[in-house]
């Protein structure tokens, strides 16, 4: 049990993650804008299934013992009690953009080895260093685009960074796009400042180890 301690703990976060808990993880990414480092809602779901989890077991175990010869059985639990389930009333929230400002939403595209010779749409900001990053942001301003690649405190690095355009066939919106390599980056957190018009706008991302 010392060698373990942290098995079966609440609060153990993602030292033992399973599949399931990653996939909470991918669709509710940390708000690193806010170097928050686990989303509140997976935090919350994990502890719900991890939790049914173990109510399931000792249901089974019961049943299990049930079936056994006839004679007194005890089975001890040791618990720090269990969370009173009320329906999850929180969602991904998007910040609407002022009317003013020339640039709407960022996109995140990742490329790497996962995804072959195509970027993928992705809402999680983590990223390992074998990956390209692309950022697109829609925009109704003809101006040009600038952009450069800040550390934790704000400082610019000495990455460089592509800044082009497109046009969407469909609604005729420019959008600018932003692309650079993640190898030359350690692992921590960054951030990504794209200036138009006089107007800045800056995307988080962190660098998985």
């Amino acid at each position: 049990m010392n060698d373990n301690a942290f098995w079966g703990r609440r609060d153990r976060g993602t030292v033992d993650n399973d599949p399931k808990d990653d996939v909470y993880d991918t669709c509710y990414p940390p708000d690193i804008q806010n170097f928050k480092t686990e989303n509140p809602i997976a935090t919350a779901m994990k502890a719900r299934r991890r939790e049914k989890l173990t109510l399931d077991a000792l249901t089974d175990l019961t049943t299990h013992l049930n079936g056994i010869r006839e004679e007194r059985k005890a089975v001890l639990v040791v618990t720090e009690g269990w969370f009173q389930t009320v329906p999850l009333s929180d969602s991904l929230r998007a910040a609407v953009p002022q009317a003013r400002s020339p640039m709407g939403e960022p996109v995140l595209w990742r490329r790497g080895p996962t995804t072959g010779v195509r970027f993928v749409a992705t809402a999680d900001p983590r990223f390992s260093r074998t990956e390209r990053v692309r950022l697109e942001l829609p925009t109704r301003s003809m101006g040009m685009a600038s952009a450069r690649l800040l550390d934790r405190q704000g400082g610019s690095l000495a990455v460089p960074l592509s800044v082009s355009d497109r046009i969407d066939a469909s609604d005729s919106v420019r959008w600018i796009v932003v692309e650079g390599t993640l190898a030359p980056l350690a692992p921590g957190d960054y951030a990504i400042e794209v200036t138009l018009d006089g107007t800045t706008r800056v995307t988080a991302i962190r660098i998985k180890p």
